[in-house]
Parts: C-alpha cells; structure tokens; sequence
C-alpha cells in the first residue's frame, strides 16, 4: 500500500464514519462528533504455510 493508498483509505473511512453518525442521528446534520470508535471482528484468516526450509 502506497502513502497515497493510506491516506485514501483513512480519508473514506472517515467519511463514511461520518455519514453514518449523521444518518442514525447520532450527531446533528454536519457537525463532527467529539469522538468516533469503530468494533472490529476479528476475522477466521487462515495462516501462510510455513515457507522455511
């Protein structure tokens, strides 16, 4: 991921946040919410085999 790919991502998650605190009603129409918190699952990924020889 470049610089670049970062500060999208960050940039849209932010956003998206956002949206969704205001659509709920959270917060009031396009005011910032003095904190924002995200819950992440966590995720069954399966490991890489062991390359080692």
């Amino acid at each position: 991921m470049t610089k670049a790919d970062a500060v999208r991502l960050a940039v849209e998650f932010l956003a998206s946040g956002l949206e969704s605190a205001w659509s709920v009603g959270a917060v009031p129409d396009a005011t910032v919410p003095h904190r924002m918190r995200v819950t992440v699952q966590w995720q069954d990924t399966p490991q890489p085999a062991d390359q080692r020889v």
